[in-house]
């Protein structure tokens, strides 16, 4: 049956229709409805570095697909569809959720899972590397707790072999509570190429 816009019944159905689209804007405004978070795809993007049956390198990898062995190609995948989906709304949303979930979860007690969430989201940073991208995300380092820089430097990660800024990262090193050989090191992989593709770099 179709209704009349003048009709009663067909204008109780557009005050309905009206009422629930005000309601929609509503929860946006509220961030009720929130944007994806994206805690899936960090945990599976954790495997890159910790999953027994990922490739440690290139050549690995290769062996992996030589071998055709299925666990390793498996987790490879399942990694690649991580960064995929992570990669298919735009790099401002990406980072924003990457950082996001890096404040939510890096925290000094984290747990199991939380670490994962975080180490995912940390190794994530590899995908933002243009010269904004990477002021967005020093600038947001800076302006957190100061365990946050410990927890972006107490790894081998793949961003920081493609950062923009390096002066600046290796100043924000030299600020942060590490050791003087940790210091060097980090410093070392900032300003250089990694001697071989890993993690990430592999599912490029």
């Amino acid at each position: 049956m179709i209704l009349m816009k003048n009709s009663p019944k067909g204008l109780q159905y557009i005050a309905l229709l009206s009422a629930f689209v005000l309601h929609a804007c509503i929860l946006v405004s509220r961030d009720v409805i929130a944007a994806p978070t994206y805690e899936s795809e960090f945990r599976t993007l954790w495997l890159a570095h910790n999953g027994l049956e990922f490739p440690a390198s290139e050549s690995g990898l290769e062996d992996c697909k030589s071998a055709n062995y299925q666990p390793c190609l498996d987790v490879v995948k399942r990694v690649q569809a991580a960064k995929k989906q992570l990669l298919a709304v735009s790099s401002q949303q990406g980072l924003s959720a990457t950082l996001a979930a890096i404040h939510k979860y890096c925290l000094p007690d984290a747990e199991n899972d939380a670490m994962a969430v975080c180490e995912g989201a940390i190794s994530g940073l590899y995908f933002y590397a243009s010269t904004n991208e990477d002021r967005e995300i020093i600038d947001t380092v800076k302006a957190a707790d100061k365990h946050l820089a410990q927890k972006l430097f107490a790894r081998h990660y793949e961003w920081l072999y493609n950062r923009k800024l390096i002066s600046e990262w290796q100043a924000l090193v030299e600020q942060t509570a590490l050791s003087e050989a940790k210091k060097d090191l980090v410093k070392e992989r900032l300003s250089s190429k990694a001697v071989e593709k890993f993690g990430l770099m592999l599912v490029d």
